[in-house]
């Protein structure tokens, strides 16, 4: 689901691309909370199984980081 959700091709996006269409996603109102915690845990799951794009230290905290704040966001919604 995560690489047609991201690009509409089969292959590996980026943290970017993803961050970029959940927070897309959370402000348009077009996926509900249980549908982005979904993608979320298809992301986590996606990065220990290499079908996402590999993440370098930096990128991989600041994924937690945006990861943690968008839980954070879904919770006061």
């Amino acid at each position: 689901m995560i690489e047609t959700f991201v690009t509409g091709r089969r292959e590996k996006p980026t943290i970017s691309q993803i961050v970029g269409q959940v927070k897309s996603a959370l402000t348009h109102n077009i996926l509900t909370k249980e549908e982005i915690m979904q993608i979320l845990g298809e992301v986590e799951q996606g990065i220990k199984g290499g079908a996402i794009a590999p993440m370098s230290s930096g990128k991989e905290e600041r994924y937690n980081q945006v990861k943690e704040a968008i839980e954070n966001l879904l919770r006061k919604m």
